[in-house]
């Protein structure tokens, strides 16, 4: 069967790439059986056709043999010298690439150690590691891992001399002189953590400042109420009476704010606990006291659908009651003045935040809850979160509302934020005036 042109020019591309692909060591002894079997077949063939007598033909063969050995001979050592030049090109490159990655070993700003991955005996060091950490390449070479590092959150490296060094490590694994073995990298953090810690401790102490005097001043202030009400019974002028409200009002004021300072150091020593909540039944049964206690305001539940939230129920419930008394505190005293709860879907949250540097979880679930008050000036928009902010003079508050909020939100795994009416994406803010939005992991 004649093979046609373009078939041989495929088999002769499919060879050439599976010479490409065979080990070099390969090449030589193949490249030598080829010229082999060529002069084996033809040789003799080329002397019958040329003829030559039987004596004539024991010269010619020797000849032969020995032009067979000179020719081959020369094959070899042609092969043999192309391959080595190819090894020695290697050699170069592995020699200059070793060079480069020993110089930036040794000139890297960071102490960085290797060590055998194995029995963990250390290997090398840079000459950052050594002056930092106090230990000559000498002693080194005779520590294991650890000798020096210590399991600890965060981590700690012991200097020479005995001074404990809080790191941050990075651990890379490497091939060094032919041994598995592995780069340690380490970033000296003892700064940054000492200053968190005493910045940890220095919290510690205020919220228990915090606690103590709030619980201790609540004690004498129950008890002005107390004497407040036993003076109302007296025959009291009204001017006395007038005084009397006077001291009444701020006191209630003054132990409703310890009140709230009491519920925010509990509130950050909670652990939030997840159970299953029917969103439609619990807002309702949420809805229904702020209904009969606020009569004039509108309480709009626009959850229809059966859905059950995973989240717990109290923080749940501090930042609906939160939000909703900043909405009463806001209103517009208009006729239709009211608060609204709903869902969003994942698109009109994306469209949300598209224009705000906001990180959403995987899967959430997102409610809002909106009012159409006074609104919320740009201003104050940006601390509305933060403790013991007002917004405006018209705030009666304690300025701890919001800040308990968001911080139930985050107890919870989950984002309380506001939705602005400059976000032009988000057209169903239209009605409103104020539009908190609250995310919670699925």
């Amino acid at each position: 069967m004649t093979l046609r042109m373009s078939d041989l020019n495929n088999r002769f591309l499919a060879s050439l790439q599976l010479w490409r692909k065979m080990p070099p060591i390969w090449h030589i002894p193949l490249i030598y059986a080829f010229f082999s079997y060529l002069w084996i077949i033809f040789s003799d063939r080329f002397l019958l056709l040329a003829g030559v007598e039987t004596h004539e033909t024991l010269v010619y063969q020797t000849f032969k043999g020995l032009f067979f050995v000179s020719i081959t001979s020369l094959l070899i050592y042609i092969l043999i010298r192309k391959h080595q030049k190819r090894l020695l090109a290697q050699q170069r490159v592995l020699l200059e690439n070793e060079r480069k990655y020993r110089l930036l070993f040794q000139k890297h700003p960071l102490p960085i150690w290797v060590y055998q991955r194995q029995d963990e005996v250390f290997l090398a060091a840079n000459k950052v590691a050594i002056e930092r950490y106090g230990y000559m390449e000498e002693e080194l070479l005779k520590m294991r891992l650890p000798d020096m590092l210590l399991k600890h959150e965060p981590p700690i490296f012991i200097h020479k001399k005995g001074t404990a060094i809080f790191v941050e490590t990075y651990h890379s694994p490497i091939e060094w002189q032919g041994k598995p073995s592995v780069m340690l990298t380490a970033i000296d953090i003892t700064e940054k953590t000492l200053a968190e810690r005493e910045k940890q401790a220095v919290l510690k102490e205020l919220n228990d400042f915090v606690y103590r005097a709030s619980h201790d001043l609540r004690g004498p202030i129950v008890r002005i109420l107390g004497l407040v009400q036993v003076l109302y019974l007296e025959n009291l002028n009204a001017q006395s009476l007038h005084y009397l409200q006077l001291l009444e009002h701020t006191s209630e004021r003054l132990d409703a704010i310890l009140k709230r300072l009491l519920l925010v150091n509990t509130l950050k020593n909670t652990q939030a606990t997840a159970t299953p909540i029917p969103l439609h039944e619990w807002i309702e049964n949420f809805l229904s006291t702020w209904r009969n206690e606020h009569p004039y305001f509108k309480f709009e539940n626009q959850i229809s659908e059966p859905i059950t939230l995973y989240a717990d129920a109290t923080l749940l419930q501090i930042i609906f009651e939160n939000l909703i008394e900043n909405s009463l505190q806001y209103r517009s005293l208009k006729e239709d003045d009211g608060v609204w709860i709903g869902l969003l879907s994942a698109e009109e949250v994306q469209n949300l935040t598209a224009n705000h540097d906001k990180t959403l979880p995987p899967s959430f679930q997102a409610l809002f809850i909106a009012d159409n008050g006074i609104g919320i000036e740009r201003e104050a928009q940006t601390r509305l979160f933060e403790m013991f902010y007002r917004g405006t003079e018209r705030s009666q508050g304690s300025g701890l509302g919001l800040y308990m909020a968001h911080l139930a939100a985050q107890k919870m795994g989950g984002e309380l934020f506001l939705g602005k009416k400059e976000d032009t994406n988000a057209p169903f803010l239209a009605p409103y005036t104020t539009f908190f939005v609250l995310l919670l992991p699925l």
